[in-house]
């Protein structure tokens, strides 16, 4: 790596910035491009920009310059100053064309920033996201040690899926396939980037290989002798055979609308380490993604098979944990267990909570109702409303006995009450009809108070 390559790009964390460091103290290397302006100096625009993320963003962060120190905020308006600024960064200039052939100006700024872990956490402030929006600039993260320009995508992958796998998880996937014959072709340094794929009736989104430029044969040789046919698909293949490049994108499409998954919790990383072999050979599942956070695994399988591997692997638990230390369990003082859904009485048989919610609806009977016009001639007041005219509701085969008692029990409280009602208005109409025997006028009315 030249020197121009290392003023472009501080990756390198500085020193004493170990992994678990990272945990506590998160750090992201973002890269901001926008067009060169004739009138404006080039390192205006990112002076702004970090005006306003250190004004505006909730979030503790620290502007790291190119040599790992981080910026005071009130020292951002010296940045201003064009040898002041290029003392703590490095704007470069890089020159595109257009489709007139027309050369155009973009400048280019990449440094650290210390306290967020995603770039996109700057974009979740409204003042911050209309910035970028206003001056037209692009905001992405940083991880390549070289030019930024000097890569290029060359395709995309179908065996792993962004809908449902991190990129941390496809990054391992991938090499895993590569490195199948590691000592015959040698592999170059590449990246996953998460793109939209579409065609005329679909839209998904893919993992996308990006290799620098000059590595990119050598990647497609060890892609050849490595990935099984239809694993990749290069975008050259849209203009040799569009027809294959479509279904390519729908086979992804459909993939990831069949995938589903479900969760064990409680697992520590021993746990996940003693139990991913088993669970792969018992209900022959691929894919089995560990979240460190949140200590808990996400087991991915084919849609028609999620009820059957959501049930055996249920059972298989219970017979592993005597493989488990006490090591293992000591976080949670709990084995691994299978997150279940909003309705653990119903989840936890073979159908799952939804498609049973769905047949209890599709159960009912909903009958049109009938509204009347009320009657001209006037109606008298006590209506023949009697505990027996209540009919019972017509019950399903498939109701269980809890609840037809439960219906039962509420029928009866009605009747009660019903009753109850019919008592009230009994007496409320013998006291109006003793209120209209009574002479108006022999009730004389009080005097009244002196002013």
């Amino acid at each position: 790596m030249s020197k121009m390559d290392d003023e472009w790009s501080i990756e390198t964390p500085p020193k004493g910035f170990t992994p678990k460091r990272q945990k506590i103290d998160p750090e992201v290397q973002i890269k901001l491009t926008y067009p060169k302006q004739e009138g404006r100096e080039d390192h205006m625009l990112h002076v702004l920009f970090l005006q306003t993320i250190m004004s505006s963003n909730h979030v503790d962060i620290r502007v790291l310059n190119k040599r790992g120190e981080a910026l005071k905020e009130s020292a951002v308006a010296d940045l201003t100053k064009s040898a002041f600024y290029q003392n703590h960064f490095n704007a470069r200039i890089k020159t595109i064309k257009d489709q007139n052939d027309n050369k155009q100006g973009k400048i280019v700024v990449i440094h650290r920033i210390r306290g967020i872990s995603k770039e996109g956490t700057l974009k979740q402030d409204k003042k911050v996201l209309a910035f970028l929006k206003q001056h037209s600039i692009h905001l992405t993260r940083h991880d390549w040690l070289e030019e930024e320009w000097d890569t290029r995508m060359i395709g995309f992958f179908t065996t792993v899926i962004p809908k449902c796998m991190p990129r941390e998880y496809a990054l391992k996937a991938v090499t895993a396939a590569l490195n199948q014959k590691r000592g015959a072709i040698k592999i170059p340094p590449f990246q996953l980037k998460n793109i939209a794929l579409c065609t005329d009736h679909h839209s998904t989104r893919g993992y996308g290989l990006e290799v620098r430029a000059h590595e990119a044969q050598a990647m497609m040789s060890s892609i050849k002798a490595s990935i099984p046919p239809g694993g990749f698909v290069t975008f050259h293949l849209r203009s040799v055979n569009n027809i294959v490049y479509k279904k390519a994108i729908e086979y992804l499409h459909s993939k990831s609308e069949t995938t589903w998954s479900f969760r064990v919790n409680y697992v520590s990383e021993g746990s996940f380490f003693k139990l991913e072999d088993r669970i792969k050979a018992s209900i022959n599942v691929e894919h089995i993604i560990y979240d460190p956070t949140h200590k808990s695994m996400k087991i991915l399988v084919h849609k028609k098979h999620f009820d059957t591997a959501r049930k055996n692997l249920k059972e298989k638990l219970s017979q592993w944990k005597e493989v488990l230390d006490p090591d293992d369990i000591r976080q949670f003082e709990k084995y691994p267990e299978i997150a279940h859904l909003t309705r653990d009485e119903l989840s936890d048989s073979i159908e799952s909570y939804t498609s049973h919610s769905i047949a209890s609806i599709l159960s009912f009977e909903i009958e049109e109702i009938e509204i009347k016009q009320p009657p001209k001639a006037s109606t008298p007041m006590t209506t023949e409303t009697t505990p027996s005219d209540l009919s019972d509701p017509v019950l399903n085969e498939k109701t269980t006995a809890e609840v037809k008692a439960e219906v039962q029990y509420y029928g009866s409280e009605l009747k009660k009450y019903t009753l109850k009602i019919e008592g009230f208005q009994v007496m409320l109409e013998t006291i109006m009809e003793h209120v209209s025997k009574l002479n108006p006028t022999t009730t004389t009315p009080s005097p009244r108070r002196p002013d």
